[in-house]
């Protein structure tokens, strides 16, 4: 797969821009890239693209740090909430393993404590090996499964928040600011900020 497909299907799956489903496919492989040591990490970056391997190779040591850990580093690279951070880094996973094949992902999930196992969705029975694409039946069951888990961003006009959200209700932070509203304050009065 190249750069271009992997950002497509992650943006597919995660209903977001290009440009921020590429925000989240670098925090993803960044933060993996200081979590791995080298060896479990090279099977993934031989096949990705150079502008994405170059994250998995950029530490000569692995960093020890534990799951929530991983979540924040990804949740503040891709300005997401953390709630957020750990569906959209399951994505990324998910694409992966089904375009790269699971065997090159494989290594990854199994360098790394049980902990981290939620993210690295299964192997099919039957390895895939070098995938040209995504098997549709198996990416549809994993997205409803995925998408069943979803939380919305907390508030509208948080770090995280969807943008079509925020387009479709008409809540943009920016507008509300200039109109001398503080956003944050949806938090509290929800809809009933609604003019009626």
């Amino acid at each position: 797969m190249n750069t271009r497909q992997i950002v497509k299907e992650v943006a597919r799956l995660s209903h977001e821009s290009d440009e921020r489903a590429r925000a989240v496919v670098d925090s993803v492989l960044r933060t993996l890239g200081e979590r791995l040591p080298a060896e479990a990490a090279e099977p993934m970056a031989r096949r990705l693209p150079p502008e994405l391997s170059i994250h998995l190779r950029q530490r000569v040591e692995a960093e020890r740090f534990g799951r929530e850990a991983f979540d924040e580093r990804v949740a503040h690279r891709a300005g997401l909430a953390r709630e957020d951070a750990v569906v959209y880094a399951r994505w990324v996973l998910l694409v992966l393993g089904e375009g790269l094949g699971h065997d090159a992902v494989a290594p990854a999930a199994e360098a790394l404590p049980t902990e981290f196992e939620p993210l690295f969705p299964e192997a099919p029975e039957a390895s895939h090996g070098d995938v040209p694409a995504l098997d549709p039946a198996r990416t549809s069951r994993v997205n409803r499964e995925l998408a069943s888990t979803r939380r919305e961003p907390r508030a509208l006009g948080q770090v995280g928040a969807n943008p079509r959200e925020l387009a479709r209700t008409g809540k943009n932070p920016r507008a509300l600011s200039e109109a001398g509203r503080n956003p944050d304050s949806l938090v509290e009065q929800g809809d009933e900020d609604e003019p009626s």
